[in-house]
This record gives C-alpha cells, structure tokens and sequence, in this order.
C-alpha cells in the first residue's frame, strides 16, 4: 500500500496549533499505528513520511530513557484520563540527535463512546521559548498600560517584592524576614513583622528590619520591648490587640510618650525617628496571623490612604502564607513522623550487610510515600523491597503504610518468584480496597547448590537496581513492567531479572527523588548517580550511604528511601 501524504490541516487531529505557536502533530488509529503525521514533526523528527507513516509503536520515535517513561508512567495516565498535557520528553531524530519537546496526547472517541485514535502534539523548546517570550512581552504590555502613573508601577512593585518575598521559604519565620526587608526596600525607612508562636500563641515572635542595615539591632530591640511596654490604647496596642489598622500621618514626641511606659523604648524613638507609621494585621479565620508595622522617618513624604490600603491588602495575604506554611509544617511533621514509624530495622543476615536509609524532603511537602523493607522469608530468603507511592502528604504515607504491608504479608507467607508477589500483592490490595498507584521493585537473594548468589528482582515500574563492583558501578537496566494499583484490565504478565553476585559487590535500591530532576531526562540522574557512588570510593557501606545522601540533601525537592545491600562473603551452601 502507498504511504499517506503528510496532513498539514492540525484540525483533522481533533488538536490545534497553541495560539498560532508551531508543533509536530501525529495522528494514530485505535491500534496505535501511525496514520498522519503533519509537515511540522516531519521537520523536527527529520524523517521521510514512509518512515513514520505506519509504525506500530509511535514511542520508537523518542529517545530511550523518554520511551521508557512512556511506557511505564505516561501510557497509564493517558489510557485512564484521557490526556497528557505538557510532559517533558526527548525526540529521537532520523540521524540519531535528541530535540528536547513537550508533549499533548489526547484520546479520540467516536459517536458511541468507544476509542478511535490518540493525537499526539511535540513542541519543540525553541519553539516554546518563542511562544513564553511573546506571551510575556504581551503580558508586560498589558502591565505597562494598567500601571501607567506612578503610584500603580509602585504598587505594583511592591506587591511583586512582597510576593517574592512570601514565597521564599516554607518557614514562616524566615519568609517574615524577607517580607520585612522587601517593605524597607520599598516602602518605609523600618519594618515590624510580628507572628504568634504556633505552639503558644500568647507569646509572639518577630522579624525586624532597617533599610540602613547598621541600625537593624535598634529595630530589633525595639521589637523585643514594644509587646511588653505599648499601653493598650496605643496605635501598636489597636493593631496588635484588637487587630485594627492604624494610620499616622505624622508621629509627635507627645504620642511617643503617650504610648509607652519605657524609657528605652523612648530613647530608641529618638534614635529611630518615626515620622509616619501604618500598622495592620493580618486575620485568618477570626485569628490574627500577623501584625505588620511600617515605618517612614521624618523628613520623608508621609503614608497616606492608599498605602494603608496597599498594606491591608498585603497584610490579609501575609496572614494566609502564614496560615498555610504553618499547616504545611505540621501536616510535613506528621508525614515524617508516621514514615519513620512504618520504616523498620532490617533483619540480621548471615554473610550480608543491609543498610537503609530515608531522608524525608527539606522543601514543601513533598513527603509521605516512598519506603523500604527487608524481611525473611520462613527458609531463610533475605527479601528486599522499595517502592513509593504517588503523592506527596500524610495520605501518602498512610497508603505506603498500607502498600508495604501488603507485599510484606504476601512476600513472607506465599514464597515465590518477585514477579510472583507483585502480582499477587497488587491483586491483594485491590480487594482490600487500597487504593493507589505505586512503583515498587522486589528482590530476592539466593543461594544456590554450590553456595554461589544471585540477586532475583522484578520491577513495577520502578527505577533500576545498580550494581557496583570492585569500584565500578552500572544500573541493572531492564525493561520495568507496569505500577501497581492500575488495575487487571492493564496488567500484563510480569518479569524477573537475575544477576550474579561476587564477595564484596553492592547493590542499590532507591526512589526516584535521589535522581529525578525536573530540567533532566532521568536517565541523565541515574548517571549522576553512578558517578557518585563510583567517587565515593570502596568505604564501608554506611559510608556509601552517607556520601550518596549528602549529594542530594541540599536540594531538598522529593523525599529519598535508599536500601544498599552488600555480599560480604561467599555463604555457605544449603544443607
């Protein structure tokens, strides 16, 4: 049969050009071959339209580590919603050369319902850089036209600086630090910001800050004394104790000693030089989050109505940051807590080291499903697992919970093959109602008749064990079968891989958040990762650990479960 002429027309995909930005479009029939593909991909992909036109796998056409995230994590998701939207993957062109592009997957269904086809849209990153540049040269248009006097651009600046500003750390205090510094940057000479102690609220924490960083330590003293000596009547007493906003235009030396009992607090408005002052909290729920305090010194223009509405405004917001960064720690807290207390001590083991390890997330919440484990089974069998669940919260750690004593139950009480327990555990967990999808990989250690060992593993869509040897280190990269929790109607039949193990080989176990990297192809992580246990050198195994760990700490994005396994001896042969 004749190959099909390229289709031009981005309407017979059912997919249209994103806003006049070019992209590759590739139509596939219900079977998932090939039938159109438009003259955008075949530029991109550089390939002839009989080169694509009738492939049965459209994935041969992206590179290896982008294929082998298809298969395993994008083809789920597409076949369950329906959709892909935006994921980062690697073409793999005629001559070889890998085009970074994002690619849009839709289902296509007919009349009745059922599936028809799947169309494929790749922008290119150039291509898409173009688009971002001229969306945001729009957007700075926009902006220029809406701000167009003074006190808008100055508003607008502010509230971009003071956004910045909340969204610099997940510690409360530390993101009320910035906010101060970005108000003095911005808009007063001093800054106040005070927070309740989640713990006790009665007592109160601060941030300080004085455009003239010489002077901060006055600032702070003054922030120490103000809560103990500001009489209830006043400015910081109605903001602070009946969360009113204030407004000064102008601060005399007879208000200065109206407000206070303190002969320090007076001495440090002398050298501090309050001239005008805003002071505005900031209400979550009926409950003062924060207390705001800005402050312009004499000489300078004073604050006016509309920067005490400016500050009200920021005030809220600063309340609702506060608000969830402080919930956030509590629920990241939990999350740790519960993971550590479902992680338990691997089992003694003749011959064998086992070493684990979990170092929950520094940023966000991004905390709660990945875990190890390392059990027996009744004839002696070490059995290692590692897995983590989708999603980052206690909810995640609860489902983990759940997960590993699924596989846990089942490796132990129906000795079998890995593949064998996984299917086994992910049809177990599906009729107890455990709801979730999970990458996991279950390994066994065995001795054979001569006392050699090997290590049998099966993988549900989990990252490859690595094998280092004699300083040498290289994943064990095979194909990984389907995750778990996506259902019978998904599930094909499962594999195990064997590898041989010598005295003094080490094996690593891991989730993705000691490789995984939002601007890399995971395949770029694994590298990383070798390289780094290859410097680490021939140490002992806690070494090893520590070394690779400290890699990753500083970045701090996905928590890392890590289980290192090393043959220290041949054991001996069964009985």
């Amino acid at each position: 049969m004749a190959p099909r002429s390229p289709i031009d027309d981005s309407a017979a995909f059912g997919t249209a050009d994103w806003d006049g930005a070019p992209c590759g479009l590739l139509r596939l029939d219900e079977s998932g071959r090939i039938v159109a593909a438009n003259a955008g991909f075949l530029e991109r992909s550089e390939y002839a339209v009989g080169d694509v036109l009738g492939r049965r796998f459209w994935d041969e056409l992206l590179a290896v580590g982008s294929r082998a995230l298809f298969q395993t994590q994008l083809a789920p998701v597409l076949e369950l919603d329906g959709r892909l939207e935006e994921v980062m993957v690697d073409l793999r062109t005629a001559r070889g050369e890998r085009v970074p592009a994002l690619l849009n997957a839709t289902r296509l269904t007919g009349e009745t319902g059922t599936s028809i086809g799947t169309s494929i849209a790749l922008m290119s990153v150039p291509d898409r850089r173009t688009y971002e540049r001229e969306l945001r040269a729009a957007r700075d248009t926009a902006e220029r036209a809406l701000a167009a006097d003074a006190r808008a651009r100055r508003r607008l600046e502010l509230l971009n600086q003071a956004n910045t500003a909340l969204a610099s750390s997940t510690d409360a205090e530390i993101a009320a630090g910035s906010l101060a510094r970005a108000f003095v940057a911005q808009l007063a000479d001093w800054c106040l910001i005070y927070l309740p102690d989640p713990d006790a609220s009665e007592l109160l924490r601060w941030s300080a800050a004085h455009a003239d960083r010489a002077r901060t330590l006055l600032v702070d003293r003054l922030a120490e004394l103000l809560p103990v000596h500001a009489g209830p009547s006043s400015a910081f007493g109605h903001a602070l104790l009946r969360g009113e906003p204030v407004l000064l235009t102008e601060v005399t030396e007879q208000d200065q000693r109206e407000s206070t009992d303190s002969a320090e607090v007076l001495a440090l408005y002398s050298a501090l030089r309050p001239g005008s002052a805003i002071l505005v909290p900031g209400t979550v729920r009926a409950r003062q989050l924060a207390t705001i305090v800005v402050v312009r010194e004499h000489g300078r223009a004073p604050f006016t109505d509309d920067d005490l509405a400016d500050m009200t405004d920021l005030a809220a917001r600063t309340g609702i940051v506060i608000d969830n960064l402080r919930r956030q720690a509590r629920e990241h807290s939990n999350s740790v807590a519960l993971q550590q207390a479902l992680l338990t001590t691997p089992p003694p083991t003749p011959a064998l080291q086992i070493v684990t390890c979990y170092l929950p997330a520094t940023t966000g919440n991004e905390v709660g499903g990945d875990w190890y484990d390392a059990f027996l089974q009744p004839d002696g069998t070490p059995v290692l697992v590692i897995g983590d669940v989708v999603g980052h919260d206690i909810h995640a750690a609860a489902a983990m919970g759940q997960l590993r004593g699924v596989i846990r139950t089942v490796g132990y009480t129906q000795p079998g093959p890995p593949a064998d327990v996984l299917t086994r555990a992910d049809a177990a967990a599906r009729g107890l109602g455990v709801d979730v999808l999970a990458s996991a990989l279950v390994a066994h250690l065995e001795t054979g008749a001569d006392g050699s060992m090997a290590l049998r593993w099966s993988s549900a869509g989990h990252p490859p064990p690595i094998l280092c040897r004699q300083g040498q280190a290289r994943a064990l990269d095979v194909a990984p079968d389907r995750l778990l929790g996506l259902g019978p109607s998904l599930q094909k039949t499962r594999h195990d891989h064997q590898v041989p193990l010598e005295p003094g080989d080490t094996v690593l176990l891991y989730t993705d958040g000691l490789i995984e990297d939002v601007a890399e192809d995971i395949d770029v992580g694994i590298a990383r990762l070798i390289a780094s246990i290859e410097r680490a050198g021939r140490g002992g195994l806690d070494e090893l650990c520590d070394f690779i760990l400290k890699q990753r700490a500083a970045e701090g994005r996905d928590d890392v479960a890590l289980l290192a396994i090393r043959l220290l001896r041949r054991p001996s042969a069964p009985a």
